[in-house]
C-alpha cells in the first residue's frame, strides 16, 4: 500500500527543480554579469595603461626639452653672423628642411586642417660648453671627457621603413685639439676618416690625408663641422687662387667625411628620443606679420594666417617662410652664400673665406674684398663689402632696419604613442640677447 505521506514528499521535491527555461535564463543572467565585469576591467586596464603612457611620455619628452636647454644654454659661438677667426669660438647652424607645417610660398596648396605629423627635418647644430657634468665620449676603446662639445641634433627613421618609428638624434662630440699629435690625431686615406668617426667621439675634420682633432676655432669654418663636406682641390699653379671645390660645404649627412654613424653597434647611444612626429626648428623674426585671428594671434605658420588683418610684428618662423623678402628670415639665403634655397640655413659665417686664397665666387680672382684694392665694388672705396666674395645667408637689412641678428631660436618637439595614439608636445626657447 502506497504511503500518502511518501507520495506528497515526492511532489514536493519535483516541484522545487528549475524548468530549463529558467536555467537558461539564470545562464544568461551570469554570462551577462560576467560580461559586465569583464569589460569593466578592461576599460579600467586600458585606463591605466594610458595613463601609464602619458607618464612616460611626459617624463621622457620632458628630460629631452631640459638637456636640450641645457646643451643651448651652453652655446659659445655668437649668434651674429659674421664671425672673426681670432675668436675662435666655435659656431651655431639651423637648416631648415624641405618639410614644414606651412609655407606661404604654395599657402594655395595647404588646407586649413592640422596633422599629427609635423616638421621634422630640421636639423640643429652648434658648440657648447657644459656648466656642470663634462660631456663624455669614446676614444681608442676608453671614455674621455670634455668641457666643449660639437652637438648636431637631427631626425632619422631607425627602421627606414616605419615613419611611426622616427628618432630624434643627439650626436655629441668631444672637442679636443690636445689628442693631436704633431698637428694631426691620426693619418690616413680619406676612406678612414669614417671608420674613425664611427667608433669615436671626438670632432674631427680631414685635410686628405690626416684626421685633426677640431678646436673651436676649426669649427667656425663649415668645411670643419660634421657631416659636411670639405674639399680636396688639386694643386693650383704658382699665383693661382685655389677653385672654390665644395662651396659652400653643404650639410651631407650620407656623402660627408664624418658621415651620420647608423650602421654602427653602439649607435643606439646617440638616440635622444623615440616616436617623434616633429622636430621643428624656428628663429625669431622681430619683423614678421602677425596677424588677428578668431580667438589668437596668427603667425606665419598658422592656418588663414593671409586673410587676416596685421595686429604687429615679430614672431618664431621657419627660414624662407614667404620666399620673399618682407622681413628679415621670410626670404631666401643670401645669393653670395651659395647655399640653396630649397635648404635655408642660417649658420654663423666666418670672415676667414674673405682671406682664405680661395676663389668662393669662381671669378679667376681670390680675395677681392681684403686686397686693398677697389674691384668694382659700388662705393667705390677699395675693399668695400659689395666686394666679398661670400656672405653669410642672413646678413643684411631690410628696408633700413638695424639688423638684429638671431636673438632666439625656438624648438618644437612632439611625440605619439602608436597603441594609444597619445600625443604629446613640448618647446624650448633659447635667447641670445646679451646680458
Amino acid at each position: 500500500k502506497r504511503n500518502p505521506m511518501q507520495f506528497s514528499s515526492r511532489r514536493s521535491s519535483a516541484s522545487a527543480g528549475m524548468t530549463i527555461i529558467e536555467l537558461l535564463i539564470a545562464v544568461t543572467m551570469t554570462l551577462i554579469v560576467m560580461f559586465a565585469v569583464v569589460r569593466y576591467y578592461a576599460k579600467l586596464n586600458k585606463g591605466l595603461n594610458r595613463s601609464r603612457s602619458v607618464i612616460e611620455m611626459s617624463g621622457e619628452l620632458r628630460n629631452v626639452a631640459h638637456r636640450l636647454q641645457a646643451d643651448l644654454d651652453g652655446l659659445t659661438a655668437s649668434t651674429l653672423p659674421w664671425t672673426q677667426p681670432g675668436l675662435g669660438d666655435g659656431y651655431l647652424e639651423y637648416i631648415e628642411g624641405a618639410q614644414r607645417d606651412k609655407a606661404l610660398a604654395n599657402a594655395a596648396s595647404i588646407t586649413a586642417g592640422t596633422t599629427m605629423f609635423g616638421d621634422r627635418d630640421d636639423v640643429l647644430a652648434f658648440t657648447a660648453k657644459s656648466s656642470g657634468k663634462p660631456f663624455r665620449g669614446r676614444y681608442n676603446g676608453a671614455i674621455i671627457e670634455s668641457d666643449m662639445a660639437e652637438i648636431v641634433y637631427f631626425v632619422s627613421d631607425s627602421t627606414q621603413l616605419d615613419t611611426e618609428q622616427l628618432a630624434l638624434y643627439r650626436r655629441v662630440l668631444l672637442i679636443r685639439p690636445d689628442l693631436n699629435t704633431a698637428g694631426k690625431i691620426q693619418v690616413g686615406p680619406p676612406a678612414a676618416v669614417p671608420a674613425f668617426f664611427q667608433l669615436n667621439d671626438i670632432s674631427v675634420h680631414s685635410d686628405g690625408t690626416n684626421i685633426i682633432a677640431n678646436s673651436l676655432a676649426d669649427l667656425t669654418l663649415r668645411q670643419n663641422r660634421s657631416f659636411h663636406k670639405y674639399p680636396l682641390p688639386p694643386p693650383p699653379p704658382p699665383g693661382s687662387p685655389i677653385a672654390k671645390s665644395t662651396f659652400p660645404h653643404d650639410f651631407d649627412p650620407t656623402n660627408s667625411p664624418t658621415p651620420i654613424p647608423v650602421g654602427h653597434v653602439d649607435h643606439g647611444v646617440d638616440v635622444a628620443l623615440n616616436r617623434v612626429v616633429a622636430f621643428d626648428v624656428q628663429v625669431f623674426d622681430p619683423l614678421a606679420p602677425v596677424r588677428q585671428g578668431t580667438t589668437s594671434a596668427l603667425t606665419p605658420n598658422d592656418p588663414g594666417y593671409l586673410s587676416q588683418t596685421i595686429i604687429g610684428r615679430g614672431a618664431f618662423v621657419d627660414l624662407n617662410y614667404a620666399g620673399s623678402v618682407v622681413s628679415f628670415f621670410s626670404g631666401p639665403p643670401n645669393a653670395k652664400s651659395q647655399i640653396p634655397s630649397a635648404t635655408p640655413t642660417y649658420s654663423t659665417w666666418p670672415m676667414s673665406y674673405e682671406r682664405d686664397f680661395v676663389d668662393q665666387d669662381g671669378d679667376a680672382v681670390a680675395d677681392e674684398g681684403t686686397d686693398g684694392f677697389d674691384n668694382g665694388g659700388a662705393s667705390g672705396i677699395a675693399d668695400d663689402p659689395g666686394e666679398y666674395e661670400t656672405a653669410p645667408p642672413y646678413p643684411h637689412p631690410i628696408a633700413g632696419e638695424k639688423y638684429p641678428g638671431l636673438r632666439a631660436l625656438k624648438v618644437t618637439l612632439r611625440i605619439a604613442e602608436p597603441s594609444s595614439r597619445e600625443v604629446r608636445q613640448a618647446s624650448v626657447v633659447a635667447s641670445f640677447v646679451p646680458e
